[in-house]
């Protein structure tokens, strides 16, 4: 295996908290983890193009010889940590909405966005699916992960066409901190349906938020966020 070239870390802020990892090695390959990562997470992996590597190891480059910069997090935000080398050498810490300047301004913002392009990559993930009537879990990426199905919660949010939030619903099947577990491990071809109440009809430039917590685990257990955002029938998606 290749050295590691950099690692972004994410941890922290309202629950369910961040538990982000990217790591790319010198040899372009990368592996990630997501938690909130939108329609999908769980784990992922895969290879940057020549091109991307080529950026990337030139603003590593650049970065080698700064000084650490330590930027403190705001109440309930995420902290981010930034590590080059094979020695893990720490760049930097500062919080997930926080910039830096110059040459690790833009190493943080490439790392940033390879971790958000992570998830077109699953090897072991979960995927939201839904629209106006529906809703389900899906996997996706060749390997497995479980999912305690016990404590799945949706929630549900219409917003009208300037955004503001009106009907909603949720359900949940228990209480993560009180409910017994019960693991499902999924693979290619599982999938869940979940809970789901269809809002009224949407209108146009009206759009359906639909939320749904669950706990994953792979080697530990850790709650996680998906996200879609539905739009009415003509309507482009947000």
């Amino acid at each position: 295996m290749s050295e590691l070239l950099v690692r972004l870390s994410r941890a922290g802020g309202r629950p369910p908290a961040d538990n982000e990892l990217l790591e790319v090695r010198t040899d372009g390959s990368f592996e990630a983890w997501r938690t909130v990562g939108g329609a999908r997470i769980g784990s992922f992996a895969g290879r940057l193009p020549d091109g991307e590597l080529e950026a990337l190891a030139g603003e590593v480059a650049a970065c080698r010889d700064l000084g650490e910069l330590w930027l403190e997090t705001p109440r309930d935000g995420a902290t981010e940590t930034v590590e080059l080398g094979s020695d893990a050498k720490l760049l930097a810490s500062l919080g997930s909405n926080a910039s830096a300047d110059g040459a690790l301004g833009a190493l943080v913002t490439r790392l940033r966005g390879l971790l958000d392009a992570a998830t077109a990559s699953p090897a072991a993930a979960l995927e939201l699916v839904a629209d106006a009537h529906g809703a389900r879990l899906v996997a996706a990426g060749g390997g497995s992960i479980e999912v305690d199905v016990a404590t799945t919660e949706v929630r549900l949010v219409r917003l009208d066409a300037a955004g503001v939030p009106g009907w909603r619903w949720s359900a949940s099947a228990g209480d993560p901190a009180t409910a017994t577990p019960r693991w499902e491990a999924t693979g290619p071809g599982w999938s869940m349906e979940l809970a789901f109440e269809a809002p009224p009809t949407l209108a146009p430039g009206e759009w359906l938020q639909v939320w749904v917590f669950v706990t994953l685990r792979s080697r530990a257990a850790r709650r996680g966020r998906l996200f879609v955002a539905v739009p009415a029938p003509g309507s482009a998606a947000r």
